[in-house]
């Protein structure tokens, strides 16, 4: 037996629940991350846009 199914054992009395709630915590890290970058975008002209009023 390889030594990956013998570190998994433990899980078979668990799934499928443990299945799913991997599945569900790597949807929601995967929806944070899109929501962290997109706030990134949104904030990175507005400061732009300050430095190029403070020019003026």
């Amino acid at each position: 037996m390889s030594p990956d199914f013998v570190l998994l054992m433990w899980a078979e009395d668990y799934q499928p629940v443990l299945g799913i709630v991997v599945g569900v915590l790597g949807v929601a890290l995967l929806v944070a991350g899109l929501v962290r970058n997109k706030k990134a975008a949104q904030a990175q002209p507005v400061v732009q846009q300050a430095s190029q009023n403070a020019g003026q």
